[in-house]
């Protein structure tokens, strides 16, 4: 799991950091909002995968 958020933050916000430099603002916007689109997906992905096999151990 810390593998894929630091993945998502080299390959998501570094390119969008350089684009800021040139006065990109609302690509980092973007990008740090999909980032956390992809961090609900995958919380409601495990949740739903927990609750599949059982285990009731999500908050």
């Amino acid at each position: 799991m810390l593998a894929f958020l630091v993945i998502s933050v080299l390959l998501l916000v570094l390119p969008a950091l350089f684009c800021c430099a040139q006065g990109g603002w609302l690509l980092l916007f973007g990008v740090l909002a999909l980032v956390g689109w992809l961090q609900l997906g995958w919380w409601v992905a495990e949740s739903w995968w927990s609750w599949r096999r059982g285990e009731d151990d999500y908050v």
